[in-house]
């Protein structure tokens, strides 16, 4: 994922930024087939991958979701609310470090989700650089040592109004 910076007197990058947050919250679902959506990278035999799509319950029409287990390789630096669910997770190991997604999903306001990531990321060793945001949509780019990750944090687009807010995050972890 690309990390965008704005200077608020510029309006057009900040339509760039938005737009890419709308779309980078869109690419965030789904199952993963062929290539990595998020990436557009092929992946290869030595990947990790675990997700399914949400469904949706016909008796309540709410969107249910299938909780998956994080791969072994998958970066411990990166937190996990305890109240949230992990319904995608992939790791890629490299010659100089891991290359992993992850995308979460837990009831609550996208602000304050977004806050909760943004505080245990600094808490953590992180440093965030905010990006673009909205009334309900963030991102941030966030760097230690070689390290580094982008997240979004959003209402989920299969159902905006239902209360689920997912976060994609998108992780590269430099061997020490």
């Amino acid at each position: 994922m690309t990390s965008f910076r704005f200077d608020r007197s510029r309006p057009t990058r900040r339509v760039v930024a938005v737009a890419w947050l709308i779309g980078s919250l869109a690419a965030c679902g789904g199952d993963d087939t062929a290539t990595d959506s998020r990436s557009a990278r092929p992946r290869g035999a030595d990947d990790r991958v675990a997700g399914t799509a949400p469904t949706i319950s016909g008796s309540t029409g709410e969107l249910v979701f299938e909780a998956v287990e994080v791969p072994a390789d998958f970066p411990a630096e990166f937190p996990i609310a305890s109240e949230s669910t992990v319904v995608q997770a992939a790791a890629r190991e490299g010659t100089t470090g891991t290359w992993s997604t992850i995308t979460i999903v837990q009831r609550g306001e996208p602000t304050a989700v977004f806050e909760w990531y943004r505080d245990a990321l600094e808490g953590t060793g992180w440093t965030v650089q905010p990006g673009a945001s909205e009334p309900s949509a963030h991102v941030l780019h966030a760097s230690r040592v070689d390290s580094y990750l982008d997240l979004a944090t959003g209402p989920h687009p299969l159902d905006p109004a239902s209360g689920w807010v997912r976060t994609h995050a998108e992780i590269w972890m430099t061997y020490p």
